[in-house]
Parts: C-alpha cells; structure tokens; sequence
C-alpha cells in the first residue's frame, strides 16, 4: 500500500520528482512521453557519409490501373504500368525520388488505344521511423508518399498534356539494409485534358487507382545482410540459365494433349541478397485454340462444316524480382549450396506475337502486334554441383495486346490471353576472380580433338492452323553428328539428319465424274489433305560451350550447357498426299493445291544440356529449332511470314576421340 501511495504521489515507482527549468544539465528523459521508443538508441542508427551515392535507391515496380471517369464520355479499361524510381534517403524519415512511367489503357467506347507516359517527382515519409525510430532489423517499413506528375497522353492520333497529384503507401519489406519488395496502393487525381474525352467533367478532375510491386535496391556500404565482396561484387551470386518445356492456353476449350506447344527461355539473373534478387530474359512459346469454320463446296454449293485449331507465337523480354523465403533469416547462416531450394518469381514481360486468322472463305490472315504481360513463377530446385542447378518452372504469364479493326485501322480491340507453361532447366553460377583463376589453371590439360554422336527424338511442323480430326501428329527424326573442339569454349559442328513430318490442311482438289454419254467432267472441291514428307536436312554450325566460357574451364563438371547455330539445307526425298476419309471422294481425285519443293536453305539452332559419363562419353538433351526462309510446303499454311519452323527433341550420345 505504501508503494502504491508512492507511485500515485510521484508518478513514478523508485524515482524522484524531477525539475524539467534546466535540460541542459539534467539531461531529456524521454521515456515519460509518448512515442519514446524514436530515441532510444539501437545497436546501429542511420549514418550519413559524405559519399554522393550514399543511400541512394532504385526502385523498379509495375502493376495495374484503373481509370475513374464520373462524366461518362470516356470509359478507359483497366490498364498496366510500370516505373522507374531513383531517389535519396536523406535522413531515416525523409525522402525523395524521381522517376518515369508508361502506362496503357484501351477506350471501351472508341476501341482505341490510350498510351501515357509519365513524369514524376515523390516525397516519402517514414512512419516507421518517425514512430519508432531507425531499425535496421525491422523487416516492414510503412512510408506515406506524395508527389506531381507530368503526363503526356495520346490516342491514336491525338496528344495531350495533363498533370496530377499522387498520393499513396509504400509498404517495403525488407530482406537487410540494402534490399527489398515494395508494394504501393495509390490515388492520382489528375486534370481532365488526362483522357482526351470532349466533355469535361464539373469537378474538372479524374481519379486513378493503382497497386505496384517493385523492387528496391539501396546503395549503402554499412550493415549489408550480405557482406560486400568488393573484388568480386558483380559476379557473386550472378548466374545464367536456360530452359525449355511446354507451354498451353488456359483459355481454350481443347483437351491438353492437344493445345499443347513449345516455350524456350534464357535468362542472366543476379542475387542481391539471400532473399532477393533480379532476373531478365529472352522467352519465345506458342500456345492454341479452336474456332469453327463453314465452307461452300465450289461445284455443288454444299456448305462443310470444319473445326480448327489456330496458334499463337509469342517472343519478348522478361524482368522479374526473385525472392528466396528461405533467404530471409540470418544471413550468416544462409547456405546457398543446399542440395533442394525453391525461389518465388514475378515481373513483366514485353514482347511481339504472331496469330493466325480466317475469314469466313478460310482465307489464311496474320495478325501481328506487341503485348504487355504480367507473370509469375515457383521455381524448384536441386544442386547437382556447387555451382550448377537443375531446376522445375511453373509460370503463369496474363497477356494483354490490341488487335486493330479490318475496315478501321485506328480502332483495336483489348484481349488477354493467360498461359501455363511447365520449364526445366539448368542454372550455372559465375564464379568469383579467384575461382576463375583456380579453373584456368585446368586449360592447359585440354586436348583439341574430334568427337561423334549419334542422336534421336521428335519433331513437329510449326503450324498456324490444322483441324479437329487431326491431332499433333509428332514425327520422328535421327542422325549422326560429329565436331572438332578446338579449345574448351568453341567447336565446329557438322551433321545430317532424317525426319518425317505431317500435316492436314485445306486444298483445292479436282474429282473426275462420269458422263453419261461416256468420258468424265472434272469438279473443284476444297476440302481436307494429308500429306507425310520424309526429309533430310544437312547441317553446319559454330558451338560455344557456355559452362567454360561463363564459369571457367573445370576437369570435375559433370553438366555442361552449350549452343549452336549455322546454316541447314533441307532436301525432300518423299512426299505422301492422299485425300482425308472424311471427304467421301465420288470419283477419282487428285491434289491440286500446290508442290513440294525438293531443297530449301534456312537457319539451325539449338541448345543441349549434357553430362560427362567419363572422360569419353556423354549423354545430351538438345532442343533446336530450324528456320526456313520459304515455303517447302506450299499451300499447307505452314509457315509463318513466309517461313517455315521445324521443332525438335533430341536425346543422344558422343564419344570424344
């Protein structure tokens, strides 16, 4: 009771009354106030050097939008944007960045496209400082954010100057003092020559919404989660890899074995920290669906009704944030050789598609445009050797493009195709100066020398178009191959090879008829065709082995990554065509839709991932992909622009001499 009695008198337990006229001697005791945990000082507080780029940050983010126009003239659908941040922590409350943006919406009453692009200057307070003083442990910094815009927006032909005001959070999370994921919700009321529309809104303003993650990378040289290596900093934790599988539309109504395609990526790719880290690649796929199709037969005016399958080919640039949840504890303890890891993956994608299109007469049409898309990925990994990795890739990517009117160039409709694909590949890490240096000493062990192989596998026709009755019909191929390495990184490579390759499509084809009177009249029919070549083609490439030109020359590496290219003649040596049983032929019928020409030049292409049995033999795996820069089946609709495209698998075998 006594205690108590004290405590209510003074207001503290065990302290006595203090006199506040004189700071200066007495000293601030700050934990009698609200808020006082932003002067108890941590282990380590926020340091200003007089370095230029000291605290210093980039920060890369995209998301969507979604446009508010309460007038009504003008309904923008919801878009996608990105920006480009560079800014200075000037004390562990204050903030400032600056930065540029693009962002694109499609009009849903004109159809047009709207595109902006975007010029911004932002002040940050952190309330987590400011609250609760500077933390460098605290995992989750929450900022309020408030800047202008510049804006210079166009429609079709039309342009316009608007500014705005942006307000909004930034949450980061971070994985150490240098890195981590941001995520922005924010407002921009912007002025109301923003959209181009021709009646003005009252207020004079419209309303932006959005949400970005990015990415956000501090320049400081003090409490790093991962200790700098100045000798060796931008090729530490760097790798490269590259990956192929298959690759579908979650859009279409076919059965999976059937509107199955290719995907085939190579990426460079670097971690900042053991929880984060940035990737960037080249990514090419293919993907299907089906439309109906109704033909008027030419000599009876019967109508056929056809289903058929269309394709789409897709080829961009990927930039993506990487982040390793099991990168997030103590650094110290990271171990980033541990035989089984996963990383989680998203980003954006631009890029450049090719679909094919009918009209009613199924007249073959292509369509061509950029997208924009958004995608995402787990990656499953398993350490084979210290510094290669063979790795799963699920990957959701949304894209969304603009396909413009037929009769109104200036008008185009929004779509959004969304795709799964499943990769595996390899990934190889670059090595630090002195591992470099310790592989060197290895070259001169190597031996120039001839090698033979002898490889089999699959193929199949890139085709915009086939039909319902028709599945993939994969053929086989095989060959031999032989090279000479001259030094650890190239070789020449020389082979040939044999295929089979099928297709169905629609052909003209004549059917003779009987007369009465004696002799036949001839009658016109469009209808379906098989056909079934057998080809060889002979091949010449340059190979490079990345594996030691990327990580140095190793006498213990088992996996080794590797491409070629060069120049391929293709020779038909047969060719089956005969009328699909489907069409019912009345009399005798003949192919009048076009030859097969016997010898075409185009381009050879491939990757292989191989693994040393010994110092003899190796086992690969070698996706390729051969371009032709004609038609060698004329009127199949085989080729896109002109140009035909033979994918292959192969596994096979080689023996260094």
């Amino acid at each position: 009771m006594a205690c108590l009695l004290m405590i209510a008198a003074t207001g503290y337990a065990q302290e006595p009354e203090l006199d506040y006229s004189n700071l200066d001697t007495l000293g601030f005791d700050a934990r009698k106030f609200l808020g006082q945990k932003r002067y108890i000082p941590e282990n380590k507080s926020f340091i200003k050097k007089k370095k230029w780029n000291d605290h210093l940050f980039v920060d890369i983010a995209g998301g969507g939008l979604w446009f508010d126009n309460t007038a009504g003239s003008r309904r923008l659908k919801n878009g996608f944007l990105g920006n480009l941040y560079i800014g200075k922590d000037f004390t562990s409350v204050h903030s400032a960045r600056v930065g540029a943006g693009f962002s694109r919406f499609t009009d849903g009453t004109s159809k047009k496209d709207f595109k902006n692009f975007e010029l911004r200057g932002d002040y940050l307070c952190n309330f987590s400082s400011m609250l609760n003083g500077y933390q460098e442990k605290r995992w989750l910094d929450v900022s309020v954010i408030a800047g202008l815009s510049y804006y210079r927006c166009t429609l079709h032909e039309d342009a316009t100057n608007a500014f705005g005001a942006n307000f909004g959070l930034q949450f980061l999370i971070k994985a150490g003092s240098n890195t981590g994921v941001t995520i922005e919700p924010s407002l921009a009321v912007v002025s109301d020559k923003f959209d181009l529309k021709e009646r003005n809104n009252r207020h004079g303003t419209n309303l932006i919404y959005g949400v970005k993650i990015g990415l956000k990378y501090i320049f400081t040289d003090e409490n790093l989660s991962w200790p700098r290596d100045t000798a060796n900093y931008w090729m530490k934790n760097t790798f490269i890899e590259a990956s192929t599988g298959a690759n579908t539309s979650l859009d279409t109504d076919l059965p999976l074995a059937r509107a199955l395609g290719s995907k085939y990526t190579v990426a460079a790719g670097k971690w900042l920290t053991p929880g984060i880290g940035l990737r960037a690649g080249i990514t090419a796929a293919e993907n299907r669906w089906k439309n109906s199709l109704t033909l008027a037969d030419a000599g009876e005016g019967v109508k056929k009704a056809y289903v058929r399958e269309e394709m789409a080919t897709h080829a961009g640039f990927r930039f993506e944030a990487m982040l390793n949840p099991l990168g997030f504890g103590d650094p110290a303890k990271y171990d980033r050789y541990k035989p089984f890891q996963f990383n989680i993956s998203f980003g954006g994608e631009l890029g450049w598609m090719t679909k094919a299109d009918h009209d009613n007469k199924g007249n073959k049409q292509h369509l061509k445009c950029n997208y924009m898309g958004l995608t995402a990925a787990l990656q499953f990994l398993y350490q084979v050797e210290n510094d290669v990795a063979l790795f799963i890739e699920p990957r959701y990517t949304l894209l969304n493009y603009d396909i413009p009117y037929t009769n109104r160039p200036d008008l185009s409709e929004e779509y959004n195709d969304n795709l799964f694909s499943l990769n595996a590949g390899v990934r190889m890490y670059a090595p630090t100066k002195e591992e470099r240096k310790q592989n060197d000493k290895f070259r001169s062990l190597f031996e120039p020398g001839f090698y033979a192989a002898v490889e089999g596998g699959v193929c199949n026709l890139l085709q915009l178009r086939r039909f319902d009755d028709t599945p993939i019909r994969v053929g086989l191929t095989g060959g031999l191959a032989g090279g000479y390495r001259l030094n650890p990184i190239f070789s020449g490579r020389v082979g040939i090879s044999y295929a089979q390759i099928h297709t169905t499509n629609l052909y003209d084809y004549r059917e003779y008829v009987g007369l009465p009177t004696g002799g036949v009249y001839p009658m016109t029919y469009h209808g379906l065709w098989d056909r079934t070549m057998s080809v060889l083609a002979f091949t010449a490439a340059a190979e490079v082995n990345l594996s030691n030109l990327y990580m140095g020359y190793s006498l213990t590496r088992k996996f080794d990554l590797s491409v070629h290219a060069g120049p391929s003649i293709l020779g038909v040596i047969g060719s089956q065509d005969q009328l699909y049983d489907r069409e019912r032929p009345i009399g005798e019928s003949e192919i009048d839709g076009g030859s097969v020409n016997d010898v075409t030049i185009g381009l050879e292409a491939g990757l292989s991932v191989s693994y040393a049995l010994n110092d003899k033999i190796r086992l690969y795996l070698q996706p390729k992909a051969g371009l032709f820069g004609k038609k060698f089946m004329e009127g199949s609709g085989a080729g896109m622009s002109g140009m035909s495209c033979i994918f292959s698998t192969i596994v096979g075998a080689s023996y260094q001499f």
